[in-house]
């Protein structure tokens, strides 16, 4: 919910997961103070079209995942679906089944909501997550480009 203390944490580990997508190619450089910026923005959507999940192990924040509702264009059926641009476990809790966890809490969420499907965002150069995902029953479907304009 919005206000949460917890976001504290939640924020911090935004941090964690900005390194870890720079770690893995992330292309369009983050600002100073993104992790921040991005929890400004997550807590206004919270409760109306979004959540932050967390996983905890005692009173720490171990992994978060954070999903909003959309719907697909008219001409794709027009369905509710779900995008889960971040989702981020600790380094330290990794492989012991806590994202796993996160995840089917997640999709139970979206459930509730008459969500259709569930989408996330991978790097190419993240192959433990690549892993995660297709093991988890998600399908690649595209696959993002970027090419960087020179200024007028």
């Amino acid at each position: 919910e919005r206000g949460d203390p917890r976001f504290d944490q939640v924020e911090a580990l935004f941090a964690e997961h900005i390194r870890h997508l720079d770690s893995v190619g992330q292309l369009v450089a983050f600002v100073d103070n993104a992790a921040h910026l991005w929890r400004v923005g997550i807590e206004k959507a919270v409760g109306r079209i979004g959540t932050v999940l967390v996983a905890e192990d005692g009173d720490e924040v171990v992994a978060f995942c954070c999903g909003v509702i959309r719907a697909l264009p008219d001409y794709l059926g027009g369905a509710k679906i779900a995008t889960m641009p971040h989702f981020f476990v600790a380094e330290s809790h990794r492989g012991i089944g806590v994202g796993t966890l996160l995840r089917q809490s997640f999709a139970q969420w979206c459930r509730e909501r008459s969500c259709t499907s569930i989408e996330t965002y991978v790097s190419p150069n993240d192959p433990r997550a690549t892993e995660f995902w297709d093991g988890a029953g998600f399908q690649l479907e595209h696959t993002q480009m970027r090419w960087f304009l020179e200024p007028l």
